[in-house]
């Protein structure tokens, strides 16, 4: 099974977003965990994943 249709790829594929800007998304992600920002993104991440888990059920 070809990597690229596979779990997270799959949704790359699916909104076609460059592997790279996935790639550089998360190595910006991993450089902002010490620093002050990492709580506001925690906390807004959170509630996003909130506000759409509610809306499924």
């Amino acid at each position: 099974m070809p990597i690229a249709s596979s779990g997270a790829w799959g949704a790359v594929r699916f909104l076609n977003v460059r592997p790279w800007l996935v790639v550089v998304i998360a190595l910006f992600g991993f450089y902002l965990a010490d620093t002050i920002a990492a709580p506001v993104i925690d906390s807004g991440t959170r509630s996003g994943v909130d506000i759409v888990n509610d809306q499924q059920d």
